[in-house]
């Protein structure tokens, strides 16, 4: 798991709608071929990131509590080349939705 510690109340609807915003788009682009993420919101402060036509399960969870947000990465698809392609993507869009300037802290590991 991978923590980003902020400076601000962070909202889990809000990024989902942001990433729903700007990840397939990135992702399309940088994997060539009309696929698409699914983005969900599976509880209050939860997100999940996946597609069920390839995977069971979910890629990426994102957890928000507070001003922290907690990013969890399947370790059942670690080595999938989907799964490689999205995590640049995915932490690039985390880190411009809080802001650079709102980041406190980062710590942990993404690996699955």
């Amino acid at each position: 798991m991978k923590a980003f510690k902020t400076n601000k109340y962070l909202s889990a609807r809000h990024l989902q709608g942001y990433l729903n915003e700007h990840l397939n788009d990135l992702f399309k682009a940088k994997i060539q071929k009309d696929i698409a993420m699914q983005i969900t919101l599976t509880g209050e402060h939860t997100i999940e990131i996946g597609q069920p036509q390839f995977y069971d399960s979910f890629l990426y969870k994102m957890i928000v509590k507070g001003d922290e947000l907690q990013l969890i990465k399947s370790e059942h698809y670690v080595d999938d080349v989907y799964n490689l392609a999205l995590e640049d993507i995915v932490l690039n869009l985390i880190e411009s939705y809080i802001g650079q300037e709102n980041i406190v802290s980062v710590f942990g590991e993404i690996s699955g």
